[in-house]
């Protein structure tokens, strides 16, 4: 094991330090290099003893948890992941909503400072993410529900937070669409 030297990406973004666009694709291409691996046939979690009924295995390796604040800017190795106690296999589509209901928690706090940013950042990840998760959002909301590190207030964020994902994948979709048609 290695200690790892920098900014977190939440705090890089949150500084200035990066765009909201650059801190979307490298949460998306971290995802991307992750679900090409594919999942040992004798693996499905990392041990821990909480039992996920809506993440049961699947064809890859996920994080479950990549959200700017476990990813390290470090300067030798690279945009790095960490904190993986809720790794397991699954499919990339779980990974990918579980990421995007996250960010999007953090949106829908009317109360949150980074509420503007967060959407922003939102709909760039998903624009920029390698898989549709509409299939698997609402296993991620079961299994966001079910997080034991969540704080007071933040379940009830969970299904509000969904929506907003919904919403702006329908607005990706229609954007697509309308580039298509032009």
């Amino acid at each position: 094991m290695e200690r790892l030297h920098g900014p977190t990406l939440l705090q890089a973004v949150v500084a200035g330090m990066m765009p909201l666009r650059e801190g979307a694709e490298i949460l998306a291409d971290l995802h991307h290099r992750l679900h090409a691996i594919p999942a040992p046939s004798d693996w499905t979690s990392t041990g821990v003893a909480q039992d996920w009924a809506h993440a049961t295995g699947g064809p890859v390796i996920a994080h479950l948890d990549l959200h700017p604040g476990n990813v390290i800017l470090s300067d030798t190795h690279g945009p790095s992941l960490v904190d993986w106690a809720n790794a397991r296999t699954a499919t990339a589509e779980l990974d990918v909503a579980l990421t995007a209901l996250i960010l999007a928690e953090v949106a829908v706090d009317d109360d949150g400072e980074f509420a503007r940013g967060a959407r922003a950042l939102t709909a760039a990840f998903l624009a920029s993410a390698h898989v549709d998760p509409r299939g698997s959002l609402e296993d991620a909301v079961a299994v966001r529900r079910q997080d034991p590190g969540l704080v007071a207030g933040e379940r009830e964020l969970v299904p509000v937070a969904a929506r907003l994902v919904r919403e702006l994948l329908d607005e990706i979709t229609d954007a697509h669409t309308a580039r298509i048609a032009n």
